[in-house]
């Protein structure tokens, strides 16, 4: 069975997989995600994110969905 090998392509973004730099850039790129995060909480570990806030009305699932809109945010910001 053969391979075949793709042409070479010149890389403009990222970090190489497995590199010294990676985890050092990605939490000071994850650092402020939870700065604007008001009434709720915002539980980080690694490469996940959770956002948590007791439900009880519907008060209460407005604002969590507007917290959740301010994550959002900080994604397509970022």
């Amino acid at each position: 069975m053969g391979y075949a090998l793709s042409e070479p392509v010149d890389v403009t973004s990222g970090v190489p997989q497995g590199s010294v730099l990676g985890p050092l850039l990605f939490l000071i790129m994850m650092t402020d995600i939870d700065e604007n995060i008001q009434g709720a909480k915002a539980v980080c570990y690694a490469d996940d994110t959770r956002m948590m806030k007791g439900i009880t009305s519907l008060h209460d699932q407005i604002q969590l969905q507007g917290q959740l809109n301010v994550i959002y945010k900080w994604a397509q910001d970022n």
